[in-house]
């Protein structure tokens, strides 16, 4: 788990007490409490500390991309690592892009689209 004194102010108030970002999709929709999250096909039925299981469609790589905070930029951002790419932003993307995120970044891997989503404020 994540030590949130270490965070910057404005992340460590989203982390409270709902995760630091949620997926929301038509098929998957997962609250993540982690600064860094793998995510790409479903292997396991349960998905572990870090991973976010996308489906089981075979254009998802094991490990399709990761998303995590980058500290030096302050911001969210994607890395695609799979050669299959990935839709960020309605923009094919390459293995080795690393694309920003803001609330609401649309998001397709394989046939999976879903919203990268920050918290709102109350």
């Amino acid at each position: 788990m994540v030590d949130v004194a270490l965070l910057p102010p404005a992340i460590a108030v989203q982390r409270a007490p709902h995760g630091f970002f949620k997926i929301h999709g038509e098929t998957v929709q997962r609250v993540v409490p982690e600064l860094r999250v793998v995510i790409g096909r479903t292997v396991d039925p349960v998905d572990r500390p870090g991973f976010v299981g996308l489906g089981t469609c075979n254009k998802l790589s094991r490990e399709h991309a990761v998303i995590m905070w980058h500290p030096d930029r302050q911001e969210w951002a994607l890395t695609v690592l799979s050669k299959n790419g990935a839709w960020v932003n309605r923009m094919t993307h390459k293995q080795g892009d690393v694309i920003p995120l803001k609330h609401r970044t649309p998001i397709r891997m394989g046939t999976v689209r879903f919203f990268f989503m920050l918290p709102q404020d109350p």
